[in-house]
């Protein structure tokens, strides 16, 4: 993020980065709900990509506001980066969502440098690791009570 807005100051543009986690939210919160105005009337097809479960949440609940599917022909799916918040993902999964899991793959430099700003986004993610790994003991129990 420092680099983005040394970049933007040294080519002159605005930076790219809001100044808080706050103004980050409200932003994706307003182009969430106005692209979701789109899916509605047939316009756009979504991704809602994020492990931040505020943020999925108003997703899931402005979809049932505005009647749009869930299901497999939904304009809308979910994704996550692969190995992070797999409770979510599969929350989502079992409630009928459409949902993906990336996986980042190229260059190593491009690669790094793409995984460490999705860590320095994402530092609420590693905070909840308790959260995580309950769940995939209780994943694990339900899966061996099968």
């Amino acid at each position: 993020m420092t680099q983005e807005r040394k970049r933007a100051a040294l080519k002159g543009y605005p930076s790219p980065i809001q100044e808080s986690y706050e103004e980050t939210s409200e932003s994706y919160r307003r182009s969430l709900n106005k692209l979701l105005d789109g899916v509605q009337h047939k316009q756009v097809s979504l991704m809602v990509a994020s492990h931040n479960p505020a943020s999925l949440q108003i997703a899931k609940d402005r979809m049932k506001e505005l009647r749009i599917a869930n299901s497999d022909g939904s304009q809308v799916c979910f994704g996550q980066i692969y190995g992070l918040a797999d409770y979510i993902t599969s929350s989502l999964a079992e409630s009928d969502y459409r949902v993906y899991k990336s996986i980042p793959y190229g260059p190593v430099d491009g690669v790094l440098a793409y995984l460490s700003r999705r860590a320095q986004e994402n530092t609420a993610v590693l905070k909840r690791a308790d959260r995580e790994s309950g769940f995939l003991w209780d994943e694990l129990k339900r899966r061996w009570k099968k």
